[in-house]
């Protein structure tokens, strides 16, 4: 982006109008443009990130409580991930994504704790929800919704 507006900016003050400032005005204005050109695509990054996250923190809980019902109904844990992510896409499709990608990760990995640290560093949680690491998943999703609907409901007063 500083490559592109520096000589635009140059290209505009110079040559397509006519301005009667002293070229140290006009090249401080050219600077100023390459300035703003590398601040703009950080901006932007911000910008999406933050979408992102807010989308799905949004769908997280909706998620949690649909694993649980998959896994208290009898699928294993991949199938219910699988399920979830199909399921939360219409709502989340960032989420929808991450659950997939865990779901792969969980295929592939040897460490499975590992596909559950990734998932929960996308989610960008304070707190450390134990994962799935021994214990029985029902169990723990059954916790951690919990916590999370007990969490939405001090920030934002509504709990699904």
């Amino acid at each position: 982006m500083p490559i592109i507006l520096l000589p635009v900016a140059a290209f505009y003050l110079f040559v397509v109008i006519e301005w009667d400032q002293p070229a140290l005005i006009k090249i401080s204005i050219c600077v100023f443009a390459a300035y703003l050109g590398l601040q703009l695509p950080l901006l932007f990054l911000k910008n999406k990130i933050s979408k992102r996250q807010l989308s799905i923190k949004r769908a997280f809980p909706d998620s949690l409580d649909l694993l649980l019902i998959c896994v208290e109904s009898g699928m294993s844990i991949e199938a219910a991930f699988r399920r979830v992510s199909m399921e939360i896409g219409s709502q989340s499709i960032a989420l929808a994504e991450e659950l997939t990608l865990t779901t792969a990760e969980l295929s592939y990995l040897q460490d499975r704790a590992r596909a559950y640290d990734n998932l929960g560093k996308t989610h960008r949680s304070r707190r450390r929800q134990g994962g799935l690491h021994g214990a029985p998943a029902g169990r723990t999703l059954r916790h951690v919704t919990r916590q999370t609907c007990a969490c939405s409901r001090r920030k934002t007063a509504t709990c699904a």
